[in-house]
């Protein structure tokens, strides 16, 4: 395979709000290294994030039984996808940190001379709060765009409440107040 990948990450989040389903779809293209060290092979790129200079450096290592992703600059993470195990890490992002719970169901890997494509199924807790299931699946071929998918089904919107930046402690009250009313009109 050549060193010099092309890699495609397209994201699909489903929504299902008053009975009717919705697509959210991002889709970004870089540039990234590949190469093999000690039998894992490794993949290699920058993240640049919207509306911003910041980035974060990227690196997937995939071994025989486990594909690791590593971010390391403005978010910050090692995540790990075993089969049939779930795994637990911190993903910190210039807003605080989430403690993510990761359950793999699958991992399929097919390799050809020039490519590489993985898929994982897993779901995903945030903060012990059980999140949707996802499905990621990449190619890294050169000559052709590569392809990462992630499909959120079952998810549910997760309230937040953000007192930041409020001056007094009249005004944080009264946002709390606000916030608990309306979220119990929603239910």
């Amino acid at each position: 395979m050549k060193e010099k990948v092309f890699i495609k990450v397209k994201g699909l989040q489903l929504m299902n709000e008053d009975n009717e389903e919705e697509e959210d779809i991002i889709e970004v293209i870089n540039v990234g290294r590949y190469k093999v060290v000690n039998g894992s092979e490794y993949v290699k790129y920058d993240e640049v994030y919207e509306d911003t200079e910041s980035k974060s450096t990227n690196t997937i290592k995939i071994s025989d039984k486990c594909v690791e992703i590593t971010k390391k600059g403005v978010v910050t993470a090692h995540m790990s996808f075993v089969k049939g195990e779930k795994t637990m890490t911190f993903y910190d992002t210039p807003y605080g940190s989430i403690y993510l719970g990761i359950f793999t169901r699958d991992i399929q890997l097919e390799r050809d001379e020039d490519n590489i494509k993985v898929s994982i199924d897993y779901s995903i807790d945030m903060n012990y709060e059980k999140g949707g299931n996802l499905y990621l699946s990449f190619d890294s071929n050169y000559d052709e765009v590569q392809n990462v998918q992630v499909r959120v089904s079952g998810g549910t919107e997760i309230p937040h409440l953000n007192v930041n930046n409020l001056i007094d402690e009249a005004a944080n009250e009264q946002k709390v107040k606000e916030f608990i009313c309306n979220a119990r009109k929603v239910k």
